[in-house]
């Protein structure tokens, strides 16, 4: 797509970007999330709920001190073991918190706070000299607590309308691939200086046609990965995957019986 855009990319972007190496860094993590993942379902089943939540707040707080200070190889949040931290919280949620009905407002005020604090550390860091994003980054108290709050806050609207279920079924499922086209070479390639022609605009105006862009450039690659998943489909590829997940669920399933995990 790029190329046909004519933008030019250097062989050794593109040979960068088709190996799972940092740019892609989730192929490596979900491989190792989901190798282990029998072992953490066996194990969560044999969890009481207060062991449960004693292991996460022991990773989370493992994560969010000498993790984020760099020592516990989390690698900001682009790693298998913070996805399973995030796997684990999931667990938790789906078990003991989905149907517990909240405040909206508390929840609201909860994600606005942690959003707020978030900004003024990375204000306070910044204006120390040091790395704004880095406060940002996935493993971060803030960042988690915000993560939390808004998600809760999503699980207390029921949406009645058909449409709008399917609407939004169409968009979520191609959130994944907006990701990662966003994340590709077109991150580096297309975004950067895009939106310098509309600096001079009025805060507002400016504010609106960034806002348009983004929503359009979604709509797009949402469009492109429900190509590119029936393109997938059609070739049958998926079939090959299933026979190979099987094959390497049922070996690790094994191994989980065999060390006393059944």
């Amino acid at each position: 797509m790029l190329q046909f855009a004519k933008v030019q990319i250097p062989s050794d972007v593109m040979l960068k970007y088709l190996l799972p190496d940092k740019p892609f860094w989730y192929v490596n993590a979900y491989i190792g999330m989901i190798l282990l993942s029998p072992f953490l379902n066996a194990g969560i089943k044999r969890l009481q709920k207060k062991q449960f939540l004693g292991l996460i707040l022991v990773l989370v707080l493992i994560s969010v001190t000498i993790g984020y200070r760099g020592h516990f190889y989390l690698e900001g949040g682009y790693s298998a073991y913070w996805l399973i931290v995030n796997y684990l919280i999931g667990a938790y949620i789906g078990i003991y918190v989905a149907r517990t009905r909240f405040k909206k407002t508390k929840l609201l005020l909860g994600y606005l706070l942690t959003a707020a604090a978030s900004l003024a550390w990375a204000a306070k860091v910044a204006y120390a000299g040091g790395s704004a994003m880095a406060t940002m980054s996935y493993s971060t108290i803030f960042v988690l607590a915000q993560s939390l709050f808004f998600f809760l806050l999503l699980t207390q609207f029921t949406v009645k309308s058909n449409r709008m279920q399917k609407v939004l079924k169409f968009f979520s499922q191609s959130s994944l691939g907006v990701y990662l086209i966003d994340a590709s070479a077109f991150y580096a390639l297309v975004l950067p200086n895009l939106f310098i022609r509309w600096l001079n605009l009025p805060p507002v105006i400016m504010m609106l046609c960034v806002l348009g862009a983004t929503l359009v450039m979604f709509c797009v690659f949402s469009l492109l990965e429900h190509c590119r998943e029936r393109l997938f489909n059609w070739s049958r590829i998926p079939l090959f995957c299933e026979w190979i997940v099987r094959g390497v669920n049922h070996t690790v399933e094994r191994c989980a019986n065999w060390i006393g995990l059944d």
